[in-house]
């Protein structure tokens, strides 16, 4: 898989929490976090390597400046859109939010 340079908007940090049926095991959630984050789309760390066109399960607490509500806990499913490479050299993978 190729890895995209992600271009430098700023890092929005936000814990997330994920289960992907292509790891082996849809029951594990894995602990993950935000790099960037738009509408559509975020670029997230992952401890495990994630495929190309995997599908997960998403749950993360959005900060109340981009949700509009204190502590909103949002539940969702995303994509994996393509491998990434950070400033510092760790991959992390682009997500479209479904």
């Amino acid at each position: 898989m190729a890895s995209v340079p992600v271009t430098d908007i700023g890092e929005i940090r936000i814990p997330l929490f994920f289960k992907a049926a292509d790891a082996g095991c849809d029951s594990i959630e894995y602990a993950g976090e935000t790099v960037t984050i738009s509408d559509h789309t975020f670029v997230m760390r992952s401890p495990i390597p994630l495929k190309l066109g995997s599908v997960l399960a998403l749950r993360m607490r959005v900060p109340v400046d981009i949700s509009g509500s204190p502590f909103r806990e949002t539940r969702g499913t995303g994509r994996v859109m393509c491998e990434c490479a950070l400033k510092d050299g760790t991959i992390a993978y682009q997500v479209a939010i479904d």
